[in-house]
């Protein structure tokens, strides 16, 4: 069982050791030691077009009253504070999702 606060910790350096048997302090990197790559994750980086694609997708679904932050952010697979890089607030969200949908309206 983990003990709070100190015990995670614990456990976590405990897991990197295990990863990692020679503290990386006390490593040397060179030539023959590089660095260890970092693996490849696919994800997309999040923009303002993707985060407002994904809200008109995810508000003509559930439609506006079942809309929210939260539930966009799990949507894309991020933490809802992630979407306040590219949009200030819900209001600046709800404009913009207005903005594309009046943009893609034909005229006579």
């Amino acid at each position: 069982m983990i003990k709070p606060k100190w015990g995670l910790i614990t456990a976590l350096a405990k897991a990197q050791q295990a990863m990692c048997p020679v503290p990386i302090r006390d490593s040397v990197l060179d030539e023959e030691h590089p660095m260890p790559k970092q693996p490849k994750t696919c994800r997309t980086p999040l923009s303002k077009a993707r985060v407002l694609a994904a809200a008109l997708v995810l508000a003509d679904e559930a439609g506006l009253e079942g809309f929210s932050m939260r539930g966009l952010s799990q949507e894309l697979g991020v933490v809802p504070m992630a979407l306040y890089k590219h949009v200030g607030n819900k209001d600046e969200l709800l404009d913009g999702m207005v903005d594309i949908v009046f943009s893609e309206i034909e005229l006579p």
